[in-house]
């Protein structure tokens, strides 16, 4: 008696164009090392396209997630208008935190909670169907310490503000060293000689500053960074993979809108 293994969708993200029925091709998608580990682990198949991503589980047998658990997908894309066309740049491109923006996605609410709506947005500004990808979702994928430079002619903040952008958790306050007679002003964000006030968690955060106040997304992720990614979906999950619609799986959209 032969025997068969079983896979069912699990859950899907697709880039699209004004609705489902248009998907964008312009996308290439790598699970990170951590995510792989994962999806091993719970017995997971992760498949890429040009327009999005699907994950298929096994049901034979199930090993279920019973605890809450990320999914970390980067992206490039090969549009170099993409901002352009969809209306993402930023009108101060002196503004070393919008330089080269990435774009930055997950499937949580304002406040955490996982979206679990079939056909949700993935879109900052909501979950329901017609929202559509916009500046909100730009922020900046850097490596767990990174260098901010600005030049001192510049109104320069005195000091930057690390954290997390959903849970709490520690806070991270860096002054600003701008020195006499300098050219430029370089700052280091989240240095390993801070000891035990270092945040070795990856994933996404807000930089905030004061004097002038303004506030950025920005992901920390060493490979990520080092595979020069261009945007990053996260996908969070905590009940057993069983649990989806068993035709589909979670459907969500990444929905762009022409400007």
């Amino acid at each position: 008696m032969g025997f068969i293994i079983q896979y069912n969708r699990f859950f899907s993200v697709t880039m699209v164009e004004n609705g489902p029925d248009s998907p964008i091709n312009d996308f290439r998608f790598f699970a990170v090392s951590d995510t792989l580990r994962t999806l091993r682990n719970h017995n997971l198949l992760f498949r890429a396209s040009n327009s999005g991503f699907e994950v298929y589980y096994c049901s034979t047998p199930l090993i279920p997630i019973t605890g809450l658990v990320r999914f970390t997908i980067g992206f490039r894309y090969s549009n170099s208008s993409l901002y352009e066309k969809y209306g993402l740049t930023s009108s101060d491109s002196s503004d070393p935190l919008l330089y080269e923006p990435a774009l930055c996605f997950d499937n949580l609410t304002a406040d955490g909670s996982i979206i679990t709506e079939q056909g949700a947005s993935l879109a900052a500004s909501g979950s329901d169907h017609g929202e559509h990808v916009s500046a909100e979702d730009t922020g900046h994928i850097y490596s767990q310490t990174f260098t901010l430079v600005e030049r001192a002619d510049e109104t320069v903040p005195e000091n930057y503000i690390l954290k997390p952008r959903y849970k709490s958790g520690p806070e991270q306050t860096i002054p600003v060293n701008n020195a006499e007679g300098a050219n430029t002003v370089q700052t280091i964000i989240n240095s390993v000689d801070l000891d035990d006030d270092y945040i070795n968690e990856t994933g996404p955060y807000t930089l905030k500053t004061s004097s002038p106040e303004s506030a950025r997304n920005v992901y920390l992720h060493n490979e990520l960074a080092g595979r020069s990614a261009r945007g990053v979906v996260d996908i969070y999950w905590e009940t057993t993979q069983d649990s989806v619609a068993e035709d589909t799986g979670q459907q969500y959209y990444i929905t762009f809108k022409p400007k």
